[in-house]
């Protein structure tokens, strides 16, 4: 893993796969709610992988990551 940005999406580098940038977005899904808290029970989380592979992608990736962000900084 590369690193993570400000929303917590993951990104990726494989070796195998050096043209691409994946991106792994985590999902929630919902179950019940709780009588007494009223609050709701995550129930599983599921993955959506995302790819960048054109250096336009590239350059807009970068453009929109905030130096300055804990997490950012370090993509």
């Amino acid at each position: 893993m590369l690193g993570k940005d400000a929303s917590k999406v993951e990104y990726w580098h494989f070796k195998d796969d050096s043209s691409r940038i994946y991106t792994r977005v985590e999902q929630q899904v919902f179950g019940e709610i709780d009588q007494l808290t009223g609050a709701h029970k995550m129930m599983d989380c599921k993955y959506h992988w995302f790819y960048y592979d054109e250096e336009d992608q590239y350059e807009m990736l970068v453009e929109n990551l905030n130096p300055k962000g804990i997490r950012e900084r370090k993509l």
